[in-house]
Parts: structure tokens; C-alpha cells; sequence
């Protein structure tokens, strides 16, 4: 996970998150690179994100909302 929207923004976590511990994070926009989408609970300004599939994906979360790429 990375601050500021991108892959060259500041790294805040990378690595593998064991099961059942939570990672908060603050701040106003985070770039997301999943490996395992399928595997994970998301939760964004208090909603649950749906995330599925067992193929990495990107995504880009901002006050707007959670997107793909």
C-alpha cells in the first residue's frame, strides 16, 4: 500500500496480513497492489468494499470511493 495515489508514493505497508488482524491506515488517497483480492476484508471511511477473485488487481482509493486501476 502506498500514500498518494501511486506506485511511487511513500510505501505504508507491503507484505502478507495474517489472518485476523486489521491494518488501519489514514489519510486522503492510497494506491492498493492485491495479490489475493478474494482474501480480504476492505473497509473505507466505515463501508465495506466487495472485493472477489483470485487474480491480483490495483486499486486506487480516494474520497470518492474505491477504483480499479
Amino acid at each position: 500500500m502506498h500514500a498518494g495515489g501511486g506506485p511511487t508514493g511513500r510505501i505504508l505497508f507491503q507484505g502478507t496480513i495474517e489472518k485476523g488482524l486489521a491494518l488501519p491506515f489514514a489519510g486522503k488517497e492510497f494506491w492498493l497492489d492485491l495479490s489475493s483480492p478474494a482474501n480480504l476484508a476492505l473497509t473505507v471511511g466505515g463501508r465495506r468494499v466487495a472485493l472477489s477473485g483470485d487474480r491480483p488487481v490495483v486499486l486506487t482509493v480516494t474520497a470518492s470511493g474505491v477504483h480499479a486501476g
